[in-house]
């Protein structure tokens, strides 16, 4: 389901965060302007089902759902990925980008192996 007029939240490499953007109330599109911050960036948003995240490696679009907070969530060693947001270093990030292609293309073929 679409994330709809939640508010979505960026920190960069640097443990700088974004201006706050809100997602579109019909499409879930959203746009944050990244202009001086250091990639990567983890994504965050709060919808009516829980909190979702996810790295982008550069600027550009950057999906955020169950899936990519799964895979961030491995690659960080927590659950708690509000947690991990709110209290995010920049080592924490650089050890989440280092794990994140391993548990994604994990989590990618155990998925693929299941169905």
């Amino acid at each position: 389901a679409l994330i709809t007029g939640k508010i979505v939240k960026l920190k960069d490499a640097n443990g700088k965060s974004a201006v706050d953007t809100t997602t579109n109330a019909t499409t879930g599109v959203y746009s944050i302007d990244v202009t001086g911050l250091t990639a990567p960036f983890l994504v965050t948003v709060t919808g009516n089902n829980g909190t979702y995240v996810t790295l982008a490696e550069t600027a550009g679009t950057a999906n955020i759902n169950p899936i990519t907070t799964t895979v961030v969530a491995l690659a960080a060693g927590t659950s708690d990925v509000a947690a991990l947001f709110t209290g995010l270093t920049p080592s924490q990030l650089a050890t989440i980008k280092t794990s994140f292609i391993i548990s994604k293309n994990t989590t990618i073929n155990n998925r693929i192996r299941s169905d």
